[in-house]
C-alpha cells in the first residue's frame, strides 16, 4: 500500500509531521520560560503564507524566525536586567 504513494505526498506528509513537532516543541519551551504562546502561533502563521505566496523559502523563514528570536530576548534581557524601579523614600 505504502508502494503506491508517490514521492510527493510522502514529502508532504513527512513536513506536516515535522511542522507539527516543531509547533508542538516550541509552545512547549514558551509554556516553560513564560513567553507568550502566541509565538508558535506566529511562526506557524508565518510559514504558513510563505509557502501558500510562494516566495517565501526555508532560508527566509529561518531568517525572520532568528529576528524573532532576537527581538524576544532582547526584549527579555531588558526587562529582567534593568532598573526600572521607582525610588522609595
Amino acid at each position: 500500500m505504502l508502494a503506491k504513494i508517490s514521492e510527493s505526498v510522502k514529502n508532504n506528509v513527512m513536513d506536516i509531521l515535522l511542522v507539527t513537532a516543531l509547533v508542538v516543541t516550541l509552545t512547549v519551551f514558551c509554556y516553560y520560560v513564560n513567553y507568550s504562546l502566541l509565538i508558535p502561533l506566529f511562526l506557524l502563521f508565518l510559514a504558513l503564507h510563505l509557502k501558500f505566496c510562494g516566495k517565501g523559502t526555508y532560508k527566509s523563514f529561518l531568517n525572520l524566525g532568528l529576528l524573532l528570536t532576537l527581538i524576544m530576548f532582547t526584549a527579555h534581557i531588558i526587562s529582567e536586567y534593568t532598573a526600572w524601579r521607582l525610588p522609595t523614600g
